[in-house]
């Protein structure tokens, strides 16, 4: 089935990303995808992108970036508006008790620093969710204007602007 298929080229039972291109069906799944969660009647996230028809000129990303659109789309997935996303990111147990006919959401994603290539970076920050935007940023403003900083020009790598939303990668040690 295409469900075996594209198990079989996940990294791990814990990594469900994609270790080599895969054709399933009319569709290409390149390597590096992640599965991110399930396409359902019931799913509550991302219902207005799904029923979007046109929903690549949305996309901030382009094919110079790794993005790709599947050639494309089982007819169940033309009923725009129809579906939305479930909430949670799939395990391989999840994914494997799924219902043949299940559609599950593969991205590669990119982190936002991916966008603009190259960087020298100075400092390094790292981003609490609790702290409120405009807090981070006077901080950082009044850093970059410190003696020795490069004012506007200073880089800095941030962890939530850094890391792909998508697939953060932390290691065995968390």
């Amino acid at each position: 089935s295409s469900r075996q298929q594209l198990i079989s080229v996940f990294h791990s039972e814990k990594d469900c990303t994609t270790k080599q291109k895969l054709q399933v069906g009319s569709v290409v799944v390149p390597e590096g995808m992640t599965v991110h969660g399930q396409l359902t009647e019931e799913g509550p996230l991302r219902r207005r992108y799904w029923a979007n028809p046109a929903r690549e000129s949305v996309w901030m990303t382009t094919k110079e970036h790794g993005r790709e659109v599947a050639s494309s789309l089982p007819p169940q997935l033309r009923e725009w508006g129809k579906f939305g996303e479930s909430c949670e990111k799939l395990s391989l147990a999840q994914i494997k008790a799924l219902p043949e006919g299940s559609f599950i959401v593969l991205r590669q994603g990119r982190s936002y620093a991916e966008l603009f290539g190259d960087v020298d970076v100075e400092t390094f920050v790292s981003h609490f969710w609790g702290h409120e935007t405009m807090e981070m940023e006077k901080a950082l403003v009044a850093h970059s204007t410190q003696e020795g900083n490069r004012g506007p020009d200073q880089a800095y790598w941030i962890c939530l602007f850094a890391n792909r939303q998508h697939r953060v990668e932390l290691g065995d040690s968390l």
